[in-house]
């Protein structure tokens, strides 16, 4: 399923695919809530099954930090090239941005 996501959505799956990349396990709700600046884990629960619901991630029951990433080339994956390409770093708000510009202009193109 390729449907857009909003800024928040995209922030929140580019900071799971990246430290689920990085350590191997994804991070604790706390922790994506702080990612995302939010005070409140309940908005990072419904912003998962947001996720979940865009078929971007799969959340396995009843355990804790059970978060599979369900599509492996995205506009995240683009968007690291493009800014690799010009030599900007790829901070999360570069990639949260530019992502943001690709998947506008996918589903312009579609």
């Amino acid at each position: 399923m390729n449907v857009s996501l909003t800024p928040r959505q995209a922030a929140l799956y580019g900071f799971i695919r990246d430290e689920i990349q990085a350590k191997g396990v994804a991070p604790s709700v706390r922790e994506m809530a702080d990612h995302i600046g939010s005070k409140s884990v309940g908005s990072t629960h419904r912003l998962l099954g947001e996720l979940e619901t865009r078929g971007r991630i799969r959340r396995h029951q009843n355990m804790k930090r059970a978060i599979e990433i369900l599509e492996t080339t995205d506009s995240f994956d683009a968007a690291r090239d493009a800014l690799a390409r010009v030599g900007a770093p790829a901070t999360s708000t570069n990639l949260t941005r530019v992502a943001g510009v690709l998947e506008q202009c996918k589903a312009e193109a579609a």
